[in-house]
């Protein structure tokens, strides 16, 4: 299963870069793609791990009052993205704690994020 999951932050450099890693550890748990700066597809196994995962986030906006805003939602009605490759997603790295988890080279895998996304809305155009 896979969530959306997307953020704002109102803060200027350094303090966004710090705000933004802070979102972003929260999603050292699973694995996610990267399609748009601050817009994630994570995959999730259940409905625990949407918890958690909302809980985290939860917490670094209450942290950060008025500064740190985040939404999440289904993928497409809440089915599986069947259609997306599992090499894009990053791997979850348990011991990645306050570091990146990336897997690849970062520019490679946005790109291929990208692309992938744009697939897919044209698939959903095709289909209405």
């Amino acid at each position: 299963m896979h969530v959306l999951v997307s953020w704002d932050i109102k803060a200027e450099s350094p303090q966004w870069e710090e705000l933004n890693e802070e979102l972003r550890v929260c999603l050292e748990d699973y694995s996610w793609v990267k399609p748009l700066s601050t817009l994630y597809i994570v995959q999730i196994e259940d409905a625990h791990d949407l918890l958690n995962l909302k809980q985290s986030l939860t917490e670094v906006c209450r942290d950060h009052p008025n500064m740190v805003h985040f939404s999440d939602g289904p993928t497409d009605s809440g089915r599986q993205l069947r259609w997306m490759a599992p090499q894009i997603f990053v791997a979850r790295d348990p011991q990645a704690r306050g570091r990146s988890s990336m897997t690849k080279d970062r520019a490679e895998q946005i790109a291929a994020a990208q692309d992938l996304w744009q697939a897919y809305k044209r698939h959903k155009q095709l289909r209405e």
